[in-house]
């Protein structure tokens, strides 16, 4: 039997849309992230998904649409947004240090990030095109 319960979000209050849930290492890891402007778009739980802190850091103020960490090294997170891909490697500390990882994408919408078992990222976006890449031990890299 399947059952759906209510991840809740401490006394917090996301205004907006959820755009993706990812799962991580653990039942206990979950990255969620919200499209809207003006608001905090990454949110992660600091304790068993009973207290949660937003991840932004110095991200700009922009949509958030998918995210992904590199099983390899947990600290390194991918997300899709709006103005193309962005990456973190300290995505523990309390304001995790983004930047922009688009390569030959350009600026172009992110709708999905999949992950294939091989560490293959597959990076969909808005009408541009299908791009791939790899999470490797070394670093956190995109073609």
């Amino acid at each position: 039997m399947f059952l759906l319960t209510k991840v809740h979000l401490d006394n917090r209050v996301i205004v907006g849309s959820r755009s993706y849930i990812e799962y991580g290492q653990s039942e206990n890891v979950i990255f969620i992230t919200v499209h809207n402007y003006g608001i905090n778009n990454i949110w992660y739980p600091c304790d068993a998904v009973t207290n949660w802190e937003q991840k932004d850091g110095n991200l700009p103020d922009l949509s958030v649409k998918a995210i992904l960490q590199n099983p390899l090294i947990l600290e390194e997170i991918l997300i899709g947004t709006e103005l193309s891909a962005w990456c973190t490697t300290n995505f523990s500390d309390a304001s995790p240090t983004w930047t922009q990882a688009y390569n030959d994408m350009s600026n172009v919408s992110i709708l999905d990030l999949d992950l294939r078992d091989d560490n293959l990222v597959f990076v969909a976006t808005r009408g541009c095109d299908i791009f791939s890449g790899q999470f490797t031990p070394d670093s956190l890299s995109i073609d």
